[in-house]
């Protein structure tokens, strides 16, 4: 069985949760994605944009893209099919060592904070 990846709508949070976003990462002193560099720590904060649950027999690696508007980092647990409450359209704080993958920057294994809406 293949990777069952579950997508983010758009529309859902676009052009006016961005500048929320933007905003709420100010407040939290996380880093703009873009800004992030791979083999440093970072703290950075965006919504889930996608989340991919790991297909039967396939390497047990649960994914997040976040993004920020400025770009997506994914979040990677390695030796989890899920991580309860990480959904499309969370709201999430998350920091770690910033790596470089083929598909682009992730963070392995990341502490993480589930932002809810009124923050």
């Amino acid at each position: 069985m293949k990777e069952k990846r579950v997508d983010l709508e758009y529309s859902y949070r676009d052009a006016l949760q961005t500048a929320q976003i933007e905003e709420l990462r100010r407040d939290f002193g996380a880093s703009r994605i873009s800004d992030l560099v791979p083999r440093q720590p970072a703290v950075t904060f965006g919504v889930v944009r996608s989340v991919t649950y790991p297909g039967h027999g396939s390497a047990r690696l649960f994914k997040v893209a976040l993004g920020d508007g400025t770009a997506v980092v994914e979040l990677i647990w390695p030796g989890r099919t899920e991580v309860p409450g990480l959904e499309p359209g969370r709201l999430l704080l998350a920091g770690g060592l910033v790596a470089e993958t083929a598909d682009g920057l992730a963070i392995m294994s990341p502490e993480y904070q589930i932002v809810e809406d009124d923050a």
